[in-house]
């Protein structure tokens, strides 16, 4: 159930790598039904079904036949990943990047892994890989305590900087559940911490890394001691590192139209928003820099208000635009608006805007030739690069 979702795609392609028979259903297909309980053995959720529709009666179905119900990080941990080698990468920022350029370099190394990304990996062309060896490298996401259920051999724990204060109370709750992520690694198991990446480790990536970003450096730094530490080579290493251009949607360059380029980023929280667009400043000293940011959920957005308000301040843009915010799976509460984000911001040359429409003629009004538009945000705002091509 919720079949569509990225992380369940990609789970979805690793049992059936695996020999399951998987079969799915999701509201924004054919929906959800009872009738779907019918000759299987389990019945998988997304996460964000068990939180939102707990009573939804296919689940009931599931339950009165006494069939099993998991939610799939559940059924990774629980099956998928008995008796592999499991690489769990956790963290409030860069855990795509971190699990795309390891699992690259464990693929380059000879070491075959299979591999759960959050975000489509250029090179694979999808968020999974199905190796045939023991090694299982996952990025493991905190919403909901997913990561729990994995049993890391190495433990990677990129940053803690508190989101997602829709599930977690506070700072405290949030930090806790990462305490007890490191807990469950195996006996003799390794954790490495952003925080322990030292300053000739970031040296040594930046001789050979293409991506911007002093967060990628560090990125990339803890792939490369992970990829050390099982024995890859320098040479595959090295090769990754060259020819790695981001995960889609991780400073995605989208291409050009009449010359402006257009900056495709998932960046939905503070500290992504403010190092996505120093980054970008850095690769495009002399360009102007336009963004178009759409806030994700108002929970996030109430919270973390004031970091939002001083990331916008001091960014290093020529303008930009922040549109309605994306409820995902939120309602409305009424009382937190992007109108008054703006005007917090107080930053003549950052607006509003309502819709994606919107922005499309704000992106065609403002932006000539030779300057650099960034879409960020972890909703549909990505779509806006598609609909300039419409245009």
């Amino acid at each position: 159930m919720g079949i569509e979702g990225s992380g369940a795609q990609a789970f979805l392609g690793v049992a059936a790598g695996f020999g399951y028979e998987v079969s799915g259903c999701d509201v924004l297909t054919n929906g959800h039904n009872p009738s779907h309980i019918a000759d299987i053995d389990i019945l998988v959720l997304s996460p964000a079904i068990l939180a939102k529709d707990p009573t939804n009666a296919e689940i009931a179905s599931a339950k009165r036949q006494h069939i099993p119900v998991m939610t799939w990080p559940q059924f990774v941990g629980e099956v998928l990943q008995k008796e592999k080698f499991v690489i769990a990468i956790a963290g409030t920022h860069g855990k795509s990047t971190t699990t795309a350029i390891l699992g690259l370099m464990l693929e380059k190394g000879g070491l075959d892994p299979t591999v759960i990304v959050g975000a489509t990996v250029k090179e694979w062309g999808k968020n999974f890989r199905v190796g045939q060896s023991k090694y299982f490298v996952i990025e493991a996401d905190e919403y909901g305590d997913s990561f729990l259920h994995y049993k890391p051999d190495i433990a990677v724990v990129t940053v803690v900087e508190y989101d997602h204060p829709e599930y977690f109370a506070d700072e405290a709750a949030f930090k806790k559940s990462f305490e007890r992520f490191v807990g469950k690694i195996k006996t003799d198991g390794l954790v490495m911490k952003g925080e322990d990446i030292t300053e000739e480790e970031m040296r040594a990536v930046d001789k050979e890394l293409q991506i911007s970003g002093w967060f990628n450096r560090k990125n990339a730094a803890l792939a490369v001691r992970v990829a050390k530490t099982l024995h890859v080579s320098d040479e595959s290493i090295r090769s990754v590192l060259r020819s790695f251009t981001g995960a889609l949607r991780r400073f995605e360059i989208k291409g050009e139209k009449t010359g402006v380029m257009i900056i495709d980023d998932y960046a939905h929280h503070p500290t992504e928003v403010r190092e996505t667009l120093k980054a970008g400043r850095e690769r495009f000293p002399d360009k102007r820099i336009f963004v178009v940011f759409q806030p994700h959920m108002f929970t996030r957005t109430k919270v973390l208000w004031d970091d939002f308000v001083s990331a916008f301040r001091t960014a290093p843009i020529d303008g930009g635009i922040i549109l309605d915010i994306f409820p995902s799976r939120e309602q409305d509460p009424g009382n937190v608006k992007s109108e008054d984000l703006v005007q917090a911001i107080s930053r003549p040359e950052v607006e509003y805007r309502k819709t994606l429409q919107d922005a499309v003629l704000w992106i065609l009004e403002k932006a000539r030739s030779g300057d650099i538009v960034m879409t960020m945000g972890a909703g549909d705002v990505t779509e806006i690069w598609e609909m300039l091509h419409e245009r």
